[in-house]
């Protein structure tokens, strides 16, 4: 785990909440011959052992719009999905975290295969509609949706999203750390996901919305505000669409920022060794 590129695709893997250039609920989210709405649940396996599977799918003129919250060895909690239907088929993208869930549908049922894209992983689901304990938040309640970059003040998905607190002692402890460092970039800043893997290590990851859109020079800024505070840089990498990643060690133990410009969806990810 010494290898930086290595730590950084874990990373990514567990990132609810949340990967920047993910976080548009109800792409592609095509209309096809049934009518998925509402609550549905059930299980899945992998190789990390098993776990439960919540989600709620909402029809939004000609798309559909959900948001999926797990249990087990890839919890995640109120993250948007996109979703597709073609006839019978149905397939699930829980684009932050890179996995895929396609299956088919009969009647109250579902049921299919689940993979991450990057092959890490993978297994079976099934589940039945209705609500559970752990059935998410609705579209419309949550507040974790992105709009166009170029919106009115007024559109402005800060204004209406909904800052959570995290749930565990490392994502506090992820909180804490990069919180400070986001309100030295921006005025505003809310945490809006969240995401663990336990296993193999433990992994968080934590979704920010910001009050503005990112620009280049913030990407600076923030660089500046992590050296500043005496952690070393470990990663340090922007795309040529705008994707960045800062990637820096804590107590020997990486943490990441990412997001990309024009948007205003932030991530931090860490992994305890």
């Amino acid at each position: 785990m010494n290898d930086v590129k290595t730590i950084f695709v874990l990373f990514l893997m567990v990132v609810s909440v949340i990967f920047v250039s993910g976080c548009t609920s109800g792409n592609n989210g095509n209309i096809g011959s049934m009518d998925v709405s509402g609550a549905w649940h059930g299980t899945y396996t992998s190789s990390q052992g098993n776990g439960e599977w919540s989600w709620i799918i909402e029809r939004k003129g000609n798309e559909y719009t959900g948001m999926l919250t797990t249990t087990g060895p890839y919890a995640g909690a109120n993250v948007p999905i996109s979703v597709t239907i073609n006839g019978n088929k149905i397939t699930v993208g829980w684009v932050a975290a890179g996995v895929v869930f396609e299956g088919t549908i009969s009647g109250n049922k579902m049921l299919g295969t689940w993979k991450f894209q990057n092959l890490a992983d993978k297994g079976s689901w099934s589940g039945e509609k209705g609500e559970t304990s752990i059935t998410p938040k609705s579209t419309t309640e949550s507040t974790t949706e992105t709009t166009q970059v170029e919106t009115q003040e007024n559109e402005n998905p800060y204004n209406s999203a909904n800052n959570i607190q995290p749930l565990g002692e490392d994502e506090r402890h992820l909180d804490e750390i990069v919180r400070p460092m986001l309100l030295s970039v921006f005025s505003g800043v809310k945490l809006t996901s969240t995401a663990s893997v336990t296993s193999g290590g433990s992994s968080s990851a934590l979704g920010y919305i910001v009050n503005r859109v990112v620009t280049s020079s913030d990407i600076s800024s923030l660089r500046s505000s992590i050296t500043s505070r005496g952690y070393k840089i470990i990663l340090d990498n922007i795309e040529s669409d705008g994707t960045f990643a800062l990637g820096f060690m804590e107590n020997g133990n990486p943490m990441f920022i990412s997001g990309k410009t024009g948007e205003q969806w932030i991530n931090a990810g860490s992994r305890l060794q």
